[in-house]
């Protein structure tokens, strides 16, 4: 319920992200197995359409409290819902010719530098409400190219080991770096370079002693 909490501290605040992780299985599997593959995939479509719904609502009703710009899960679950509406229909999508030009180097460029720009901006009311769609939409496609597109250059870098094994990491590495990595703490600990180290020894650690084994 991290993403509830209004300025939690910087240990936890992090875990917003998680929290919606958590809410999020809670119920799309519900939602799957109660209607079904197809049905379901409408639900996430109405997710998507109604997360900018959901952000403009917090603008207008939320404003002036703790509330107004915490990661409520109707504020972002069309991010998750975009992912869930991409996994039903990628198989249909690959077959479409529009669809697999977006693939292209130059489209894949245009659509990274769209995130990139998106984001310089998210401080801006509609951006956030509508900026944020158009983002959740380019990265499930650069993500999809990123599978569909394995054997390319850029596929090949993300399969390089040492970037996969980072990959691997990747949740015990966003769990701890909180940890060391506060920039206005004078803590040893989070000073540079051993912070980068320590947050790496925290996630071997979390990953080997605790994620493998319940794996």
């Amino acid at each position: 319920t991290v993403n509830h909490m209004p300025a939690p501290s910087w240990d936890v605040g992090h875990l917003w992200s998680l929290s919606v992780e958590e809410q999020f299985y809670l119920l799309w599997p519900f939602a799957f197995i109660a209607l079904g593959p197809r049905r379901a995939a409408w639900v996430a479509a109405g997710v998507i359409l109604l997360g900018p719904a959901a952000r403009t609502a917090a603008r207008l009703f939320l404003n002036g409290t703790p509330y107004k710009d915490l990661s409520m899960f109707p504020m972002v679950a069309d991010s998750l819902a975009m992912g869930c509406l991409l996994a039903r229909l990628s198989g249909w999508l690959e077959g479409q010719g529009w669809y697999l030009r977006l693939f292209r180097p130059v489209y894949a460029i245009g659509l990274l530098a769209s995130i990139l720009l998106i984001n310089r901006y998210m401080g801006y009311t509609l951006v956030w409400v509508f900026g944020t769609s158009a983002l959740n939409l380019a990265l499930a496609i650069l993500i999809h190219r990123s599978v569909y597109c394995s054997r390319d250059w850029v596929g090949q870098v993300l399969n390089w080991k040492p970037i996969a094994f980072v990959g691997l990491l990747s949740y015990s590495l966003y769990l701890w770096q909180q940890l060391f990595l506060n920039r206005n703490s004078a803590a040893w600990v989070n000073a540079f370079p051993q912070n980068l180290i320590l947050a790496a020894a925290a996630a071997l650690g979390s990953y080997f002693l605790l994620e493998k084994p319940l794996l």
